[in-house]
């Protein structure tokens, strides 16, 4: 497949189950479609976003035409390295979450991606917990008012409506699973 310029030289790879979309040699995704002034298809790098984590996300169309938002590095050590294989995960090289060039990245076990974190200095073993987790919804004081109307008798469904989120995570606060930090 050609270069999506002539000024850079950048090899295309097909990404399994998403056939509109191809991963660069440069790291990054792209997307193809139909340029309306020379009436031609061509390949439009995707932008994407950072995520708080450092890791970037994309917005593509699977094959089912479902849109999906996926990780460009798992898309990209995908296409280069093939499938990801059972019991592994995406690893970069040189510990940079934003680094996707296909020779950063390679499959391989949790624990060999921990042991990476650690060489790189990036491993954070706090994990975040009640209103530190970035996309908390509940306070300490809503958590005990919830489960203080759940004593009462108010239905689990209610409670989630009433406090703005989903029903499977008012019962895991109700039960404590979620939380359990706060009495």
């Amino acid at each position: 497949m050609s270069d999506h310029n002539s000024t850079t030289s950048v090899e295309f790879r097909q990404i399994p189950g998403f056939s509109r979309f191809r991963a660069g040699s440069d790291g990054f995704v792209y997307s193809l479609y139909n340029n309306q002034r020379n009436l031609r298809r061509v390949w439009k790098r995707l932008n994407g976003w950072i995520c708080p984590d450092g890791y970037v996300v994309v917005d593509i169309t699977n094959d089912d035409s479902k849109r999906v938002q996926r990780r460009a590095h798992v898309l990209v050590c995908t296409a280069f390295h093939g499938p990801c294989p059972d019991g592994m995960e995406c690893c970069h090289g040189d510990g940079n979450p934003a680094n996707n060039l296909p020779g950063n990245l390679r499959w391989d076990t949790h624990a060999e991606n921990m042991e990476d974190a650690r060489r790189h200095g990036t491993w954070n073993p706090v994990v975040a917990i009640g209103e530190a987790v970035h996309n908390s919804k509940m306070t300490p004081d809503g958590v005990r008012e919830m489960r203080r109307l759940s004593a009462e008798g108010m239905a689990t469904k209610a409670l989630a409506r009433k406090f703005g989120i989903n029903d499977k995570t008012a019962k895991s606060i109700i039960d404590r699973r979620h939380w359990k930090h706060v009495v």
